[in-house]
């Protein structure tokens, strides 16, 4: 973790007389780490990331002010979130369950897209047993999720959700597209 902190600290190049890097959370076998990017004036934090140490299909730029940061396109971060979200896996990554709600606010997201990175990473998609069973235990792990500043209402979040992930509960193929504004999905075929 020391290496990792200090190769972020490198990274921040000019910036390292403003800003710091530090470790929030500790790398493990199933678990990425967490570094938190903070102003030395103030200590509070700018930006936090994930690092996982495993291979992604594709990476794009992310920019904040002259930071740039490598990373994964949201459609393979969502990919990844989708699957867990489909087992039980869910109950031990609530935190995930914001994350895609997060990025179906933001991000343009495509099933076919989604189902491509499955395809490609060989993802096993769950029948969502949990999610769709399970309301008051997975509320329950939301709402122990700890140091989340913002973190919208349950009851906000699940409807979303169960809108958001029908297509992949369904198993359908079909080329849609995510419409925020309507909380639906609209076809995309070409």
């Amino acid at each position: 973790m020391n290496d990792l902190v200090g190769t972020i600290q490198e990274s921040l190049g000019d910036l390292r007389h403003q800003l710091y890097a530090v470790a929030i959370r500790e790398y493990e076998a199933k678990k990425s780490a967490g570094i938190s990017i903070r102003s030395i004036n103030t200590d509070k934090e700018i930006m936090s990331m994930d690092i996982s140490i495993k291979p992604y299909i594709d990476s794009k730029m992310y920019y904040y002010g002259e930071l740039g940061v490598k990373g994964v396109l949201p459609t393979e971060v969502l990919a990844d979130k989708i699957t867990v979200l489909s087992k039980q896996l869910v109950f031990r990554r609530a935190k995930d369950l914001i994350d895609v709600y997060a990025l179906a606010h933001c991000v343009e997201i495509k099933t076919q897209k989604i189902y491509e990175v499955m395809t490609r990473k060989s993802a096993v998609i769950g029948e969502f047993s949990e999610i769709r069973n399970r309301r008051d235990e997975l509320e329950h792990a939301y709402d122990k999720l700890k140091g989340i500043e913002g973190k919208p209402l349950f009851s906000d979040v699940y409807p979303y959700l169960i809108k958001f992930l029908r297509p992949f509960i369904c198993s359908n193929r079909t080329p849609l597209i995510w419409n925020t504004e309507k909380q639906s999905w609209d076809d995309c075929r070409e």
